[in-house]
């Protein structure tokens, strides 16, 4: 199963390098913006701006280039557009396996930028790594 989503994922890059060259897989390997709206009894929770820092470098033919031992902040912002306070979990997931999962309390009108720190060890191999925070995605790659 895991085989069959790498390919599903790696095939349609491929193909866009081997028709559009380096500078159409830049263009699509950076993080891929879907507001997910998260609803709440007493607030309306959205998750938005998907980020991965070090940032990646839409001068290289290569995603995020990482090497073990270096570290990564996945980020996102959450917001409370409802007119009370509301509570959500929210969960990193890195190739559909949950890494970790905050709380959250916001109050009404209130934002907050969430921080995952990820360390590139032995978990990460080299290729490409699907990022998925609520209904946000990314990629960033290893080797």
């Amino acid at each position: 199963m895991r085989i069959k989503a790498v390919f599903s994922i790696l095939l349609p890059v491929v193909l866009l390098l081997f028709l559009t060259g380096c500078s159409g897989i830049s263009q699509a390997v950076q993080a891929i913006e879907q507001p997910a709206t998260l609803n709440d009894e007493t607030g309306n929770v959205t998750v938005s701006d998907l980020r991965i820092n070090p940032a990646y470098d839409p001068n290289l033919c290569d995603l995020m280039n990482l090497e073990s031992g270096q570290q990564i902040v996945i980020s996102v912002t959450a917001s409370n557009a409802g007119s009370g306070p509301a509570e959500r979990d929210l969960s990193l997931y890195i190739d559909w396996q949950e890494i970790e999962t905050r709380h959250l309390n916001l109050e009404a009108g209130q934002s907050q930028d969430i921080d995952f720190n990820v360390t590139i060890d032995s978990r990460y191999e080299d290729g490409v790594y699907h990022v998925k925070i609520g209904k946000l995605h990314a990629n960033f790659g290893v080797g």
